[in-house]
């Protein structure tokens, strides 16, 4: 796979914005991820936990990331992307994405397209409507995301 379109890579064209945070536990480059416990300074890997969970962004790779591993270890400065391209994987759990769709995210925080199946199953995804698939991509694959938050988030359980 061309390196390029590994998740967690900024794509270059347009407005970006990242946000510089620490992560509290383990998140892999290009992940979901969701507000911790200080909701201006840390961030955790999105994992489906609370309908209370806000989306923060989603991790682009950084100087301190462990590059071995393709994730940031707890404790370590964190670039969230909010505004932006960049390449994300798609949730083996996905049925894939298109061009146009509009990106979700499951609860192992990684991605899949709008609507959600919703469920009672204790776990919850999100889905975003600021945003858009610009590639397509099989499950296990990866596409290239726009994001442009602030945008409405809706957490369904699934």
């Amino acid at each position: 796979m061309d390196k390029l379109k590994d998740s967690g890579y900024p794509s270059e064209g347009g407005h970006v914005e990242m946000r510089s945070m620490v992560s509290e536990n383990t998140i892999g480059f290009g992940q979901a991820v969701k507000y911790g416990t200080d909701t201006e300074a840390q961030v955790m890997a999105w994992d489906g936990a609370a309908s209370t969970d806000i989306f923060a962004g989603v991790a682009a790779i950084g100087p301190s990331g462990d590059f071995e591993n393709d994730q940031f270890d707890e404790s370590v400065p964190v670039p969230v992307l909010r505004k932006g391209q960049i390449w994300v994987k798609i949730s083996e759990d996905s049925g894939g994405v298109s061009v146009g769709d509009t990106a979700a995210v499951l609860s192992d925080g990684w991605f899949d397209k709008t609507p959600l199946s919703e469920a009672t199953n204790g776990v919850y995804g999100v889905e975003i409507s600021g945003s858009e698939f610009l590639s397509a991509a099989a499950a296990g694959g990866t596409a290239l995301l726009s994001l442009n938050l602030p945008s409405e988030k809706t957490v369904k359980q699934l």
